[in-house]
């Protein structure tokens, strides 16, 4: 009897463990995010999104300026089209903003009543936006400075006499080139 008990129990046992495996397996597909449970869909939803939508809305923004790409002859493209929503998706108040269109005079006019056409069917009044011809003078600087100090900014030690960083890099070399060439011999 015994025998026939223990076959029992471990019938039962195999059921309710077979019905628990079973139940287990499923899923609320509520709480599904798609193919690959594991990653949330890429979207405008994500904070990765969100910050690479922002720092290419400054950096539109700061540039400020269309050029010849942004343009099928004087008409406003869809490049063009979209650096300005970026420049407008940025944060800063639009009380003057300053579209630079680097491009000769002769189409300047056009180009940039194209553009006015294109800020004013997004909602901006003539107020609200200029237009300057060339290159944003804001985003160059003169390099000269910057070359002048460079060799302060390589240098390893804290000696304040301007010598480079290099020259005492090569002088370490030199000692150690010449000390290995002396274990060779």
């Amino acid at each position: 009897m015994t025998r026939e008990r223990d076959n029992q129990i471990g019938y039962i046992t195999f059921v309710v463990a077979l019905l628990l495996l079973a139940a287990g397996c499923q899923t609320d597909p509520s709480k599904s995010y798609g193919t690959d449970d594991f990653y949330r869909p890429a979207g405008p939803h994500r904070s990765t999104s969100q910050f690479k939508t922002a720092q290419a809305a400054a950096a539109a923004r700061h540039d400020a300026t269309l050029r010849a790409v942004h343009f099928d002859g004087d008409e406003l493209n869809s490049l063009g089209r979209a650096k300005l929503d970026l420049m407008l998706a940025d944060d800063d108040a639009i009380d003057a903003m300053t579209v630079y269109i680097d491009a000769d005079d002769a189409a300047m006019a056009p180009r940039a009543k194209s553009v006015s056409a294109y800020l004013t069917d997004k909602g901006l009044t003539s107020k609200q936006f200029a237009f300057e011809s060339g290159q944003n003078p804001n985003n160059f600087h003169p390099v000269a400075p910057d070359l002048a100090n460079l060799n302060r900014t390589d240098s390893g030690s804290s000696n304040s006499s301007g010598e480079s960083g290099m020259n005492a890099l090569d002088e370490g070399l030199g000692a150690d080139a010449a000390q290995s060439s002396s274990m060779s011999q």
